[in-house]
């Protein structure tokens, strides 16, 4: 197998620096999704649990953590991981 350097590949297959900082932001929405799922899991709390801790709805929680972060999903998501790391004494959200 041939290892093609970096900046080969580069040359031939630009990247565009915006739509790859939009991936980026798009992995680390999901990457979020997964971890708030896992602190609700941990919990062993429901996302009705969730739902009702946060005020939103129990479809609402379930879009955030598939990574839906449209509307308010991403401040909901964050609140929880604050609230999570306080019950931890964790760091704060990761950005």
């Amino acid at each position: 197998m041939t290892t093609i350097p970096w900046e080969d590949q580069l040359v031939e297959r630009p990247v565009d620096p915006a739509t790859l900082d939009q991936i980026k932001g798009e992995m680390r929405q999901y990457a979020r999704a997964y971890r708030l799922r896992e602190m609700r899991l941990a919990r062993a709390m429901t996302q009705i649990d969730v739902a009702q801790e946060l005020g939103i709805g129990q479809n609402r929680v379930s879009q955030i953590e598939r990574g839906d972060n449209s509307d308010t999903g991403s401040s909901a998501g964050e609140v929880f991981w604050v609230r999570e790391s306080r019950w931890r004494g964790t760091a704060p959200v990761p950005r």
